[in-house]
């Protein structure tokens, strides 16, 4: 696979893994992975930016930024047709893979408890 600066690519699950400390899963059960876009290239490393909503502090709203890191050559899956995604924070990563992969993603039903008795699970 040949990539290029500019290019916007599908990095490896392992990057949003680091990016959000956990491993995110989508309804059919595969990892979910984020995209950027290539701003520099060497032999073995891309530079790639990622759009992120991050809040600046608590009390304010949550603010577009763009992310910066190297990632290996081996990390990059492949090339992407769209533009990159702006990836909100982790409760809404779901949502913005599925919108970017044209996968519809199911409304979660309403939990409805009472204080004192157990969250159900189902």
């Amino acid at each position: 696979m040949k990539v290029k600066v500019g290019d916007v690519v599908l990095l490896d699950a392992s990057i949003t893994q680091e990016e959000f400390d956990v491993a995110l899963m989508d309804e059919r059960g595969e990892l979910i992975r984020l995209d950027g876009v290539i701003r520099q290239m060497r032999p073995h490393m891309c530079r790639i930016t990622m759009r992120r909503l991050l809040k600046p502090a608590k009390f304010l709203a949550p603010e577009e930024h763009v992310i910066s890191r190297w990632v290996r050559t081996e990390q990059v899956i492949d090339v992407l047709d769209c533009e990159a995604t702006l990836w909100p924070m982790l409760t809404g990563i779901r949502e913005a893979a599925a919108r970017r992969d044209g996968v519809k993603v199911p409304p979660r039903p309403a939990v409805h408890w009472t204080v004192g008795e157990p969250i159900p699970t189902e």
